[in-house]
C-alpha cells in the first residue's frame, strides 16, 4: 500500500515537470536554477545609440505564454509570435484574436522549452531558430501549420552560431543569426559566410565583445 502511494505520488511529480508550465519553472528555478548575473550599469552601452523608440504596450491573449520572438506580415495584417514552449501563434494586428497556432513539438513541455527564440516572415513562410540547431521553415494552408523545410547550417564556424535574432534579408535570402559573440551572416541555403563582432566599450567584470542580440529585423533593406 505505501509503495503504491509513493509511487503514485512519484508518477504525479514527474508528470507535473514534464508537462506543465509550473513544473517547468520549479525544476529549472528551484531544483536546478542557473546562477547567472548581469553587474554592469544600466546607463553603459555596448554600441552607440542612435534613435530611442517609444514603447505602446499591448495585453496578449491568454493563450500566449513566454512569448520570445516576433514578426509582422503586412499583407496578411497578421503577427507571428514564437513562444518559449516552442509554439507558433498568429495574432491579428489589435493582439485581441488568436487566428491560428501549432506546437512545433511533441516532446514533453520540460524537453522543449526554451528552445525557441526568434523568427522572421519571409517569402509566406516563416524561418525559426533558437536551440534547434538549424533554420526551420512553417507554412500555413488555411489555418492549418506545417513544417515545409529546414535550413541546415554548414560551413566553417558554423558549430558555434546560436541565435538569439533572426532576420532574412529581402533582396537576396541571406540569413542573418545573432548571439552573443555578433552577427552571424548564411547565404539562403545555410551556409556560413562570416561574423561580425559588435562591440564597443567594455562592461564592468565582462569581455567588450560580450553582449547578446536579442532580436533582429531590416528595415529599407538595411
Amino acid at each position: 500500500m505505501v509503495l503504491s502511494v509513493i509511487g503514485t505520488l512519484v508518477l504525479a511529480l514527474v508528470s507535473f515537470i514534464l508537462f506543465t508550465p509550473w513544473g517547468v519553472h520549479f525544476y529549472g528555478e528551484v531544483l536546478f536554477p542557473e546562477n547567472e548575473t548581469m553587474e554592469f550599469p544600466p546607463d553603459e552601452h555596448p554600441i552607440t545609440i542612435t534613435n530611442t523608440l517609444t514603447a505602446i504596450t499591448k495585453p496578449l491573449p491568454a493563450a500566449v505564454m513566454q512569448p520570445s520572438g516576433i514578426d509582422y506580415d503586412a499583407a496578411g495584417e497578421s503577427f507571428f509570435i514564437v513562444t518559449d514552449q516552442a509554439e507558433i501563434i498568429e495574432l491579428d494586428q489589435d493582439f485581441e484574436r488568436v487566428i491560428s497556432s501549432v506546437t512545433m513539438s511533441q516532446a514533453p513541455l520540460l524537453f522543449r522549452q526554451g528552445t525557441i527564440e526568434s523568427n522572421d516572415f519571409y517569402d509566406d513562410q516563416l524561418y525559426v531558430s533558437g536551440d534547434l540547431g538549424d533554420v526551420e521553415i512553417w507554412s500555413k494552408e488555411g489555418e492549418r501549420w506545417s513544417q515545409s523545410g529546414e535550413v541546415e547550417i554548414a560551413g566553417a564556424g558554423a558549430i558555434e552560431i546560436g541565435s538569439e535574432g533572426l532576420a532574412i534579408h529581402p533582396g537576396t535570402g541571406d540569413i542573418y543569426m545573432g548571439d552573443d559573440t555578433g552577427l552571424h551572416v548564411l547565404d539562403k541555403n545555410g551556409t556560413y559566410r562570416k561574423t561580425l563582432v559588435l562591440t564597443r566599450e567594455a562592461k564592468p567584470n565582462r569581455e567588450a565583445s560580450e553582449y547578446t542580440i536579442a532580436g533582429l529585423d531590416f528595415h529599407d533593406g538595411r
